[in-house]
């Protein structure tokens, strides 16, 4: 159908705002926000002239939306959005159906543009064969992309722990709801690296060497990963165990709930 004034009609109109980017800055008790367009005549619309709720921004503004071409025409919406997964087909937008004016379309939640890996050999202490995984990923900018790879992540173990123990008695289907926890819990945990965090030269080169590089990954360790570190003693634990709780966090459980204790006592530096 179409629209006095604007060039485009309302399909034409739907497919160009198809091409948005949209960033929310947190998604942590996100529902829905509504951003708006409110622009008088003749001239272009843009990304640029969509007005944005606080913690909502558009990544491509210069994404062509439509031209009013009558000077004394104006357009006016409101755009409401969501957050969600793969595709959803116009119909599936439940919460909107039956509303008078409003207008459902196929949404896409897909920020990934492009994915390129390489697998490499590579050393870890005097062990030659292992192999390193380097992944180059491109985002539309509505998500960073180690965001996309963790939230990637956390999708594939839950698929995975479908399987675990299957069959086993004392199986718990509900595992997850454990897990959803520990996410949320580091969730806001800060981008930190390991060389800003002060630690002694021979801890950090332990962690360095596990491949340890960061806050976030140091707080998905447990004491058993960390024994399993060559030249990794109690005073290094102790340290660790210190700089967590700086930050109010903590080691993992060990596997089984037993801690372990039969760490490397060696204080010779790396």
């Amino acid at each position: 159908a179409p629209i006095p004034g604007v060039k485009e009609d309302v399909t034409q109109l739907i497919l160009n705002l198809k091409e948005l980017g949209v960033r929310v800055e947190s998604y942590q008790g996100f529902d829905e926000a509504i951003l708006k367009i409110d622009v008088k005549g003749p001239g272009r619309v843009t990304g640029a002239d969509i007005q944005c709720p606080e913690g909502v921004s558009i990544v491509n503004p210069e994404v062509y939306i439509a031209t009013i071409s009558d000077a004394k025409a104006t357009l006016s919406m409101e755009l409401y959005i969501n957050a969600g997964t793969g595709y959803v087909l116009p119909t599936y937008h439940e919460r909107y159906r039956g509303i008078i004016g409003l207008l459902t379309m196929g949404t896409q939640f897909t920020p990934v543009r492009k994915v390129n890996y390489t697998v490499e050999s590579t050393r870890v202490g005097t062990r030659t064969d292992y192999e390193r995984l380097v992944l180059d990923i491109w985002t539309n900018g509505s998500i960073r992309p180690n965001d996309a790879l963790s939230q990637s992540a956390h999708i594939l173990d839950k698929y995975f722990r479908m399987f675990f123990e299957l069959g086993a008695a004392g199986f718990e289907p509900d595992i997850e709801a454990n897990e959803v926890d520990t996410d949320e819990l580091l969730r806001n945990v800060p981008d930190l690296k390991i060389e800003e965090m002060s630690f002694s030269q021979r801890t950090f080169n332990c962690l360095r060497r596990a491949g340890i590089l960061n806050l976030r990954a140091l707080a998905l360790s447990s004491e058993g990963d960390l024994s399993a570190i060559r030249g990794f003693g109690k005073k290094s634990l102790l340290e660790v165990r210190d700089k967590l709780r700086e930050h109010d966090l903590e080691l993992k459980p060990s596997k089984g709930g037993a801690a372990f204790v039969d760490f490397d006592d060696d204080e010779t530096e790396d």
